[in-house]
């Protein structure tokens, strides 16, 4: 019995890490800076950069345009896993911003805002861009 008991547990346990591991994979994809363009967006949110990180065990992001910095928040991983999404404040207009990762490098979604919805794309900025 105490066999059976300790087959399961490593099952499970097992289970648990390859679970962990996947959503690790999924987060390192997104961390780093993203060149980010809203066109529909009001003058000085156009285009800037968003900088993922990880904090906490949570995806933070911050966003830098024209305008100044916003702190998105904290991205969370929608229930089917395919998309993100985020809510904050700018400029005291309530916020929402729901995305995926189209390819490695790739991000799109959308901006809703104000009763508009405003298309998202981000590009991932590579080290030796940044220097």
């Amino acid at each position: 019995m105490k066999t059976n008991t300790r087959k399961w547990a490593s099952v499970l346990l097992g289970l648990f890490a390859c679970m962990l591991l996947s959503a690790q994979s999924k987060n390192a994809a997104l961390l780093g800076s993203w060149r980010m363009s809203l066109p529909d967006a009001p003058y000085g949110y156009q285009e800037g950069t968003v900088k993922i990180e990880e904090k906490e065990n949570k995806l933070m992001a911050i966003s830098n345009t024209a305008s100044g910095d916003i702190t998105l928040g904290e991205l969370k991983l929608s229930k089917d896993g395919k998309s993100y999404t985020c809510d904050f404040y700018a400029e005291g207009a309530s916020v929402s911003m729901t995305f995926k990762l189209k390819e490695p490098k790739k991000i799109e979604g959308s901006v809703f805002a104000e009763g508009m919805t405003m298309p998202l794309y981000m590009t991932k900025i590579e080290e030796a861009e940044k220097k």
